[in-house]
């Protein structure tokens, strides 16, 4: 039985041709993972679609073309609607990099996909397609509340020194920083 404050999370993490996802049972005390898998190979001829309860039990592998982020979030939209599992209340996203604006995880807003995608420059193999991902997961789930979470994140608190030793003054004056990296990871 879940706790009574358990709220089930989907979080979606975004390649630039795959996306990982999991949904979480999210309590005060522990957090369960339910169901987990992936889409690979998207856009490309043949690409793959598996997924996994809590057991680790295969529910699905599929070797199928899957063109896009669209038809990824769909299969993971059918998945989760035919197994017994509670609809997820929050979706989360991991963004590799949010450049010098989004340093903290957020509510995703139209002002804040504005901000990612003037940030692009810094991830650009990952954040087109994360971000195709979050509009299709928006179109996909209305209404739920949905969250950037960034690698880079953990490391915004990185002291003056440390995000600007080893890096010219020419070039820091023109903005360049260190950001640090698979903060996510780092925080787990």
């Amino acid at each position: 039985m879940a706790p009574a404050d358990a709220v089930t999370i989907l979080a979606l993490n975004s390649g630039s041709s795959s996306l990982k996802f999991g949904l979480y049972r999210v309590a005060s005390a522990r957090t369960e993972i339910l169901l987990s898998g992936e889409a690979e190979s998207i856009g490309a001829r043949v690409g793959k679609f598996c997924a996994r309860d809590s057991r680790q039990i295969e529910l699905v592998s599929e070797t199928t073309s899957i063109p896009s982020q669209r038809e990824a979030i769909i299969r993971i939209g059918k998945l989760l609607a035919r197994s017994n599992l509670p609809a997820p209340a929050a979706v989360g996203h991991r963004i590799v990099h949010g450049g010098p604006k989004l340093r903290q995880h957020c509510l995703i807003d139209d002002s804040v996909l504005g901000q990612l995608a003037a940030a692009t420059a810094f991830a650009p193999l990952h954040t087109p397609a994360a971000l195709s991902v979050i509009r299709f997961a928006r179109e996909h789930f209305p209404g739920l509340p949905q969250v950037m979470c960034f690698d880079t994140s953990f490391h915004a608190t990185l002291p003056e020194v440390a995000r600007v030793l080893a890096i010219p003054k020419e070039l820091q004056s023109e903005g360049l920083q260190r950001y640090g990296f698979h903060g996510l990871s780092c925080e787990s």
